[in-house]
């Protein structure tokens, strides 16, 4: 096997169904999943008890206490064997050939320089792409694709497993939360993904989830917030990118109960400050609700 997709799930039961269903559609079972538990009170180790010996492609069931979703992947990350990994959330579906793709993709182009893996596009569950129309192939890191390039929108990411080994998501005590785009931004200092026009993915932003309640999540976890905007100040991105990390940096820096030296020890330069009052009044605003 070539693939592990990992899903981290929590009182998702009624939901699981669809992306266990987009998993049998694949037209190639060059993969297993993984579904990592983070401590559901629901149905959910029925349901998928229900689907291993009826599955046609291996499934590994691994339930754990709740510590949010960062825990949940780093215990399936490390648990993995296979060469690749992709996270697959569980109220989102694979479309049939995903796995044919990745197959196809990898073996033409894992032996380029810094290859960490590859990046295919996401429609909506209206059928909608994601983010911008755009045909060519492009090898360059996570950073430069988004924010020199400006190719926006989220993407459905494939990465070496030992690379991610190497970039496990930190556990900060009493935050459940921490932002993928932390570890891919890390992965992008140092790797290049072929980013790829297939779409990989449909993706249903459900009401309850974690994209529909980010800001408040964000706020319970300010520290990796803070980690996750103030790395952002660092990187070689435009102006306009930077300051706007610099502003989200300050947004969500007052939920935590760190001192200004702390915090000023996150981000490239002093000059960040200069928007400091406008992160105030964001929080002011988030607070509200």
């Amino acid at each position: 096997m070539l693939l592990t997709i990992l899903t981290p799930t929590f009182n998702r039961a009624f939901c699981l169904s669809a992306a266990w269903q987009s998993l049998v559609n694949q037209t190639e079972y060059c993969f297993e999943w993984l579904i990592i538990d983070d401590g559901s009170e629901d149905d959910t180790e029925t349901l998928v008890s229900s689907w291993i010996d009826q599955s046609p492609f291996k499934i590994v069931y691994i339930k754990q206490k709740n510590g949010g979703k960062h825990r949940a992947l780093n215990r399936g990350i490390c648990f993995s064997d296979l060469r690749y990994i992709s996270i697959l959330d569980s109220d989102d579906v694979m479309l049939p050939d995903f796995a044919k793709l990745v197959n196809k993709y990898v073996s033409k182009y894992e032996h380029y320089k810094d290859f960490g893996g590859i990046s295919g596009r996401i429609n909506d569950k209206y059928g909608k792409l994601i983010g911008p129309e755009r045909l060519a192939l492009e090898y360059c890191s996570t950073i430069e694709y988004r924010y020199t390039k400006g190719v926006l929108g989220d993407q459905f990411e494939v990465f070496k497993t030992d690379i991610l080994k190497r970039f496990l998501f930190p556990e900060i005590e009493k935050e459940k939360f921490v932002p993928e785009a932390l570890i891919w931004n890390r992965i992008g200092q140092k790797y290049n993904l072929m980013h790829v026009p297939d779409i990989f993915q449909v993706r249903d932003y459900l009401s309850g989830g974690l994209t529909d309640r980010i800001v408040k999540i964000r706020m319970t976890s300010p520290i990796a917030s803070m980690m996750t905007y103030g790395e952002m100040t660092f990187y070689d991105i435009p102006l306009t990118q930077k300051l706007k990390a610099y502003l989200n940096f300050w947004r969500f820096s007052f939920n935590s109960t760190k001192n200004m030296a702390y915090k000023l020890s996150l981000i490239s330069s002093n000059f960040g400050i200069i928007v400091y009052p406008i992160g105030y009044l964001l929080y002011l605003k988030d607070v509200v609700g």
